[in-house]
């Protein structure tokens, strides 16, 4: 579930686990708002054994607001803070569709598009479209990806989240009926939530149905 409202200013993404129960989430939307975050959108990502993982994506003013956010979440009773990182994920409540018309209006350039997409869409730091036969190589890569994008063992070809030695957290998912696969990766955050990686391989899909096989193989 996600609720979104439009905002200015430097964007947050807040993933914290709290107790299941009536007011809990209304406690912790206080403490956003006491500390000086502007709350623009909330995800549910799962409710499971009487505790919540939610997801805020806060607007504030300065780095400063950052140090109170996380002061006052890690005070506050039975809460838990996973996780406190930048994201530039566009404004709005349907990014994912935006992308995917901007992939139908020109199909040619559909992948790139996607790829140069994909770290604003899910708060990542870079993106690569990877082809694995023979062998795992980049395809193509979103700007702020390294020069070299570590990869994980991506066969047997399935959507999957990887977190490496170094803490980088990959998400991957292949594109149906290709050897190729879409990798997202960020660091300094929490790993990639099996909600993420669904979305992730929705949009994949969708993508990959609208440019055809051959255009993603070859």
């Amino acid at each position: 579930m996600s609720l979104v409202r439009m905002g200015v200013g430097m964007l947050l993404r807040v993933r914290v686990s709290l107790p299941d129960r009536p007011g809990a989430l209304g406690a912790v939307t206080r403490t956003l708002g006491s500390a000086g975050a502007d709350i623009l959108q909330v995800t549910v990502l799962e409710s499971v054994s009487g505790r919540a993982l939610d997801e805020f994506t806060v607007s504030v003013a300065n780095p400063a607001v950052r140090d109170r956010v996380s002061a006052g979440l890690e005070a506050a009773p039975g809460v838990r803070v996973e996780g406190i990182w930048e994201t530039v994920e566009p404004p709005g409540a349907f990014p994912d569709l935006v992308v995917l018309s901007q992939v139908a209006v020109n199909p040619g350039r559909g992948l790139a598009t996607l790829v140069d997409a994909a770290p604003a869409l899910f708060s990542a730091e870079w993106a690569a479209l990877v082809e694995t036969d023979p062998s795992p190589s980049v395809v193509t890569a979103s700007w702020q990806a390294p020069a070299e994008p570590p990869l994980p063992a991506l066969t047997p070809l399935r959507p999957r989240t990887v977190s490496l030695p170094g803490g980088t957290h990959l998400a991957a998912t292949p594109f149906d009926g290709t050897s190729t696969v879409l990798v997202i990766a960020r660091d300094h955050a929490p790993a990639f939530h099996e909600v993420e990686l669904t979305r992730l391989t929705v949009l994949a899909d969708i993508v990959g149905a609208i440019v055809g096989k051959a255009v993603v193989s070859r």
